[in-house]
């Protein structure tokens, strides 16, 4: 099983407040990061317990790809910024090749693949050690977000 990473982890906070996890006003973009650190930590928590030697559990992280991420930014924006992406990231089928890589190579489980080149933002996929620190520290995000859907449950069964 492959899940789809992201770099934007490394910078992304939560703060541990559950309504960050389900407020509807919020950017795009926080969105996003908020749950691509859910995503990753969910990759973490199911390699960790993973005792299937049938089943491998490994994250792949695309790096920069220039895609439509921008399309909800300012429209003074988008254009300087697609300039940039087009000058600057790697195709989506680039992107693709960590995944790809996953797939078609021998690999563990808890295996990571990201980008080698400047700040993993492109480049052909390297094998990353293990996660990172940021991530493992949001770990109460899975917590927070089974609270979220138990109470949302409880409240439409009552």
């Amino acid at each position: 099983m492959i899940i789809e990473g992201s770099l934007v982890t490394r910078s992304a906070r939560y703060h541990g407040k559950k309504y960050d996890l389900i407020k509807t006003h919020s950017s795009t973009f926080h969105a996003y990061n908020i749950s691509k650190i859910g995503v990753e930590n969910l990759f973490n928590k199911y390699a960790t317990l993973n005792t299937n030697p049938q089943l491998k559990i490994m994250l792949a992280e695309p790096g920069v790809c220039k895609t439509n991420i921008i399309h909800s930014f300012p429209s003074w924006i988008i254009k300087p910024a697609n300039g940039f992406l087009n000058n600057f990231m790697h195709s989506p089928e680039k992107g693709s090749l960590p995944s790809v890589h996953l797939i078609t190579e021998p690999h563990d489980n808890g295996d990571i693949l990201l980008p080698r080149g400047l700040f993993s933002i492109g480049g052909f996929p390297k094998k990353r050690r293990r996660m990172s620190k940021r991530t493992i520290r949001y770990s109460n995000i899975i917590s927070d977000a089974e609270l979220i859907i138990n109470s949302n449950i409880d409240k439409k069964s009552a």
